[in-house]
């Protein structure tokens, strides 16, 4: 019998804490995920035909995220990043929400959003 396929979120970001943070908190509601450090290690991994999607750091040190997007693009490797340019936000707009979140949060970093919502999700609900 054939076991159902598993999502896979690959996160791609050059600050490991925050790459580790989003890593388990993707794996805290039940997916699997891998991330790298580069757009260049996760192209050498070969991750095509797989049910997955992208988290991608806006600013990479040598590729930036949306130019690493337009490489996928141009290569046919179709996988869905950064549900901004779906509904036509911007990155600015993006950077505001998420701002917005954490500072609603109490959250001094995406590291720390995850540390809250880590303590959200073991607290026994009412």
């Amino acid at each position: 019998m054939k076991s159902a396929a598993v999502s896979t979120v690959f996160i791609i970001d050059d600050d490991h804490g925050v790459r580790q943070a989003i890593h388990d908190l993707v794996e805290s509601v039940g997916l699997r995920a891998e991330s790298f450090a580069t757009g260049e290690e996760f192209l050498r991994t070969r991750q095509i035909g797989r049910l997955s999607c992208l988290v991608l750091d806006v600013r990479l040190p040598q590729v930036s995220g949306p130019d690493f997007q337009r490489q996928l693009a141009e290569t046919a490797m179709l996988i869905p990043i950064q549900i901004a340019s779906e509904i036509g936000a911007s990155a600015a707009t993006v950077k505001i929400h998420r701002g917005n979140a954490m500072h609603k949060m109490q959250a001094a970093s995406v590291v720390d959003l995850v540390r809250v919502a880590d303590k959200l999700e073991l607290s026994p609900r009412k």
